[in-house]
């Protein structure tokens, strides 16, 4: 028989431990190394080749004597695609031949409207877009 101050498990029953959930506290050493450490968040730096691609390629201030074709030809390399120019600006501009002096106008990049200087199509679908154009400003 057992003492009384330290009963002993009968036969067949398991001791139950102090802590009854079963579950062991880890060390104070496995803390220090399992535990998550937050890190500071990444700050991802702009670089100029990763910014997003503007629609504008220039601003300019109409001068005396400017002419959107002359713009076509310095920006596109072609006068016909001032047509371009009239379209991404028809919210400024109401008559392509009367700009007034001191309006800015975007130049738009020539991707936007598929300009090519070098390919004749370019030039020619510019073309027939400036005679509908020039044909809604006739006297």
């Amino acid at each position: 028989m057992a003492e009384v101050g330290n009963p002993t498990p009968e036969a067949g029953m398991n001791p139950v431990p102090a802590d009854s959930t079963g579950v062991t506290p880890p060390d104070s050493a496995s803390l220090a190394t399992d535990s998550v450490v937050a890190e500071p968040p990444v700050v991802e730096e702009n670089h100029p080749e990763e910014t997003p691609k503007s629609d504008i390629l220039a601003l300019v201030t109409i001068k005396a004597g400017d002419r959107l074709a002359s713009f076509a030809k310095q920006y596109y390399g072609h006068k016909f695609f001032w047509v371009y120019i009239y379209q991404y600006n028809q919210d400024i501009i109401s008559d392509p031949n009367n700009i007034p002096i001191g309006t800015e106008l975007r130049i738009p990049d020539p991707g936007l409207y598929g300009i090519d200087a070098t390919d004749r199509s370019s030039i020619d679908k510019a073309a027939a877009l400036q005679s509908q154009i020039l044909g809604k400003f006739s006297k």
